[in-house]
Parts: C-alpha cells; sequence; structure tokens
C-alpha cells in the first residue's frame, strides 16, 4: 500500500489485476477486480452498497482501459505470437491515463454527490497527486507481465520488496498522519486546517472559519484536573464532529480553541450549523460519573466577504468570538454581516 495523508493507501494488488488486462485481457481482469473488491469489502467490513459500488466502479475502469488497448490494436500477451518489448510502453501509458481519468471521476463524483461538494472542485483537489500515485503502482504491471512471460515462477521474488515497500508507505502515513493531528482528540491541527482552506480558496469555495471557545473549562481544571479537563475535550470533539457535515473540518489549536471549516452556500447555513452545534456542548458530560457543565462562544468569518487568508480571517473570528462573550450570544458573525444568534 502506498500511503500519504490524502488517502489511506493505494492497493498493490491493483499492479497484478493490470498485469492480468495486459496479459490474459478484460475477462480474467475483471474476474480478479470482483473478487478482490468482494473480498477487500468483506475484509475491512465495508456495508454492501460500497461493495457493489466499488465492483461497478472498477469493472468501468478496467473496461475503459481494455477499449483503449484495443482501440491501439492490442491483444493479451497470452496467446499471442508479440513479445512484449518497451515499446509496448507507450500503448500501456494510455490505457494507464485512461484508467487514472475514469477512476478519478468516478471517485470524485461519489464524494462531491455524498459530501455536497462541486464534482469538479473533487475531480481537481487531488488529481495530481493521484495522478502520480496511480502510475508508482500500476508500472509495476509491465515487469510482472514480463516475469510471466518468463516463468511465473519469478513472481515470489516480487513478494519481499512489495512488502518492504508497503511497510515503509505505512510509516510514512502514521508519520503523516500524526503532523496534521491533534495528539489529544485526534482532530485535525492547524496544518490540516491550512491545507484544507488552501484547497477550497483556490476552488472558490465559500469558506467559513468558526471559532469555539469554551467558557468555564478553566475552573474545570484547576478544580478537577488536568485527566478531566483532558476528557471533557475529547467529549467536546465528539460532540463538534457529530454536530458538523462529513465535508466540513473540525480542528484543534490548543487548549480549549477549537476551530470549525465549514463550505456554505449563504450565512445563514452557517448559523444554523453553529447554534446547534454549540447548544450541543452545552449540555453536560458525563466524566466519572460527575455531570459537568461547560459553556461556548463562537466567532464566525467568511472567505471572501472577511478576508482572504487564513490569518486574517482566524483573527476577525476571533474577535467575534470574544463579542459574543461580552454580549452574552451564542454565535457571532464578524463585523461587516448583521447576523447573530441569542442564546437558547
Amino acid at each position: 500500500m502506498i500511503a500519504s495523508r490524502r488517502t489511506e493507501g493505494l492497493v498493490l494488488s491493483w499492479a497484478f489485476v493490470f498485469a492480468l488486462l495486459l496479459y490474459f485481457g478484460l475477462a480474467t481482469a475483471l474476474l480478479g477486480v470482483v473478487v478482490s473488491a468482494v473480498a477487500g469489502g468483506i475484509v475491512r467490513h465495508r456495508k454492501l452498497f460500497v461493495i457493489i459500488f466499488n465492483v461497478a466502479q472498477w469493472t468501468l475502469v478496467y473496461w475503459s482501459a481494455a477499449a483503449a488497448l484495443a482501440w491501439s490494436g492490442w491483444a493479451p500477451v497470452f496467446g499471442s505470437d508479440e513479445v512484449f518489448t518497451p515499446r509496448s510502453l507507450l500503448t500501456v501509458l494510455l490505457a494507464i491515463v485512461v484508467y487514472h481519468g475514469v477512476n478519478i471521476v468516478l471517485v470524485s463524483a461519489a464524494v462531491g454527490l455524498l459530501e455536497g461538494r462541486p464534482v469538479w472542485g473533487a475531480i481537481t483537489e487531488d488529481a495530481i497527486h493521484y495522478a502520480w500515485t496511480t502510475a508508482a503502482v500500476l508500472a509495476l504491471a509491465p515487469v510482472i507481465v514480463v516475469l510471466l512471460e518468463h516463468h511465473w515462477g519469478f513472481l515470489p521474488l516480487l513478494l519481499l520488496p512489495l512488502s518492504l515497500l508497503q511497510q515503509t508507505a505505512s510509516m510514512s502515513f502514521d508519520s503523516e498522519h500524526r503532523a496534521t493531528r491533534d495528539p489529544l482528540t485526534g482532530l485535525g491541527n492547524r496544518l490540516l486546517l491550512a491545507e484544507r482552506f488552501d484547497a477550497l480558496r483556490a476552488a472558490r469555495r465559500t469558506v467559513a472559519i468558526c471559532i469555539l471557545d469554551l467558557d468555564g473549562f478553566k475552573q474545570v481544571n484547576d478544580t478537577q484536573g488536568h485527566a478531566v479537563g483532558d476528557e471533557v475535550l475529547r467529549h467536546v470533539s465528539g460532540r463538534l464532529i457529530a454536530g458538523v457535515r462529513s465535508r466540513d473540518l473540525v480542528t484543534r489549536l490548543g487548549g480549549d480553541e477549537f476551530v470549525v471549516l465549514l463550505e456554505v452556500e449563504a450565512a445563514d447555513e452557517v448559523l444554523e450549523i453553529l447554534d446547534r452545534t454549540v447548544t450541543s456542548l452545552r449540555q453536560p458530560y458525563d466524566v466519572d460519573g460527575a455531570g459537568i457543565v461547560i459553556g461556548a462562544s463562537c466567532g464566525v468569518a467568511v472567505l471572501p466577504d472577511h478576508g482572504d487568508s487564513l490569518d486574517v480571517l482566524l483573527r476577525r473570528a476571533d474577535e467575534a468570538m470574544y463579542a459574543a462573550k461580552k454580549s452574552d450570544l451564542s454565535v457571532v458573525v464578524a463585523a461587516g454581516q448583521a447576523e447573530a444568534v441569542s442564546h437558547p
């Protein structure tokens, strides 16, 4: 598995299935696709509709790659008189490009529809990254074909380097994951916030930066200890995640300060989400049998209304958050917006 912070990984078995397409043809490759998708879905305890989507997705991807090969005059290596040579790599490259294009469109369309994001933005956000990682995996397929041409008994020799590659990539993913996560709550940190903000700004999306500060949390730490305070922060994190949508991002910058990044169409949408979320944060927290009650105040700044950089928006949202504390409001939008929501 080749991994990065953008994804849980790219499966190395793709190289073997693509090699089946080159060596035996579409029918054998589709059999490998179905077996791989179903077995992988069962092992990972995925829902049935996800497994069905994956089977359909990969069937269309490999059918498209096979069509590109056929258009180029390619014939499966097995049973053919032609020898697989480096001159064949241009045809293979065309099939990889088609494979990648169809795959990223299908996945991005599904993600966009599920998360309510523009499909084109989902396509372009990680297109270059996935192009390189897909090419890195599928580049192994011609090597596998060459080994099959000479003798399949050489294939086990690939297992050791592939195993080392998978372990190295897994370590890289763990390292990158830790670099973008808050160690206490598992939420994103400022680095992940900046990455997501930059991607959305480049896609010309309307983004709301929302700073939430807990009222009365210091007293919890002082009177009941930091262990209890840490547990409260974990509970707060869970409620924040439950209160927003899957396409939104919840981060912790430190202490009792959280930042929520919302993709929105209008300010009313922001206020509805945040008012509901702040209300949930004020409900008692059960920690070791004790009902702990704290408050929360929130300030909001919107791209592009209140600034065009993350630092500016964070500062404007912070000012609005302190205005919320002083005026006994749950949510206040930065100057220039009239909307504010009173305590329920």
